[in-house]
């Protein structure tokens, strides 16, 4: 029953990165739900939520990103 992709409005894409056949070049930027994460679950990414964030720190998490993927992109 998990879930491989989900968009969110169109701005943020998720995507399941243990369904790729190769993770090794997968770093997760933003991660939700660590509450109840066991303490030795670390992902590094820069931004980790407790629970669902609320709107604005979502959005500010998602326009660092974005402007990150452009500054690569150029």
């Amino acid at each position: 029953m998990s879930w491989v992709y989900t968009s969110f409005g169109g701005k943020v894409v998720n995507i399941r990165a243990t369904m790729f056949d190769d993770p090794s070049w997968f770093a997760p930027f933003i991660e939700v739900q660590c509450a109840e994460k066991l303490p030795w679950a670390e992902t590094r990414a820069r931004y980790a939520f407790d629970r669902e964030p609320d709107s604005d720190a979502f959005s500010a998490a998602c326009d660092e990103y974005e402007a990150l993927i452009d500054s690569k992109e150029h």
